[in-house]
């Protein structure tokens, strides 16, 4: 049985590494999450010859955890991951989240605008110096949902006017646990604590925060 799937029309992940690091002087971005997809991500891009200018998205700037995984990763990879507040931290700001009732005034009186991914994505490019040009790696998988599944079929593994692909959309979560047990990396606390990547402030994060 193959460690990969295969779609029609969709070159597998090696080509697509290659064409885009092509496209993008042998330079891209990667969303790094922390998550098993993204340090996939990481690996397949670096065993490829790509340097990789990883980015994190913070909910909260400095919880230790989060900062030990990060602290990690950079000496594992050897790379500095540039720390970058979530779309979410701005939504949450706009919308008052655990805010008190006197503070409303100052919260609203700030008028931070909406930030989204791609503009946070403009943003590290700026700070890392490199042409808006380069391309945005992503850890999403064809096999993790039957809707990814779809969306790789409708749009590929690369979409050229949004300057994003992903570079292990087509392995299988076989191959991935092979790939991390031979690279000897590890995976961060989040997931014996939340089960998946710490990604916001309701209860099935905030719960197990308290009780760990």
């Amino acid at each position: 049985m193959s460690d990969s799937i295969v779609l029609k029309g969709v070159p597998p992940s090696e080509q697509i590494i290659d064409t885009v690091a092509s496209e993008s002087n042998g330079k891209v971005l990667l969303a790094f999450s922390c998550g098993k997809d993204s340090i996939a991500s990481w690996i397949a891009l670096k065993r490829r010859g790509v340097k990789v200018i990883p980015y994190y998205y913070y909910i909260h700037p400095d919880l230790e955890f989060i900062n030990k995984s990060l602290d990690y990763y950079e000496e594992f990879f050897g790379e500095r991951i540039y720390r970058v507040p979530a779309p979410g931290v701005y939504r949450m700001w706009r919308n008052l989240v655990f805010q008190p009732p006197e503070r409303i005034g100052v919260v609203m009186g700030t008028r931070i605008p909406k930030f989204n991914h791609d503009d946070l994505a403009r943003a590290v490019k700026i700070t890392a110096q490199v042409p808006a040009s380069t391309w945005v790696g992503l850890g999403i998988r064809a096999a993790d949902s039957v809707n990814r599944r779809t969306s790789f079929v409708r749009t590929g593994a690369a979409v050229k006017n949004k300057l994003k692909f992903y570079p292990v959309w087509d392995w299988k979560k076989q191959r991935l646990r092979v790939e991390l047990y031979r690279e000897k990396v590890k995976l961060p606390p989040d997931y014996w604590i939340f089960g998946r990547t710490f990604d916001g402030l309701d209860y099935r994060f905030v719960g197990p925060l308290k009780k760990h």
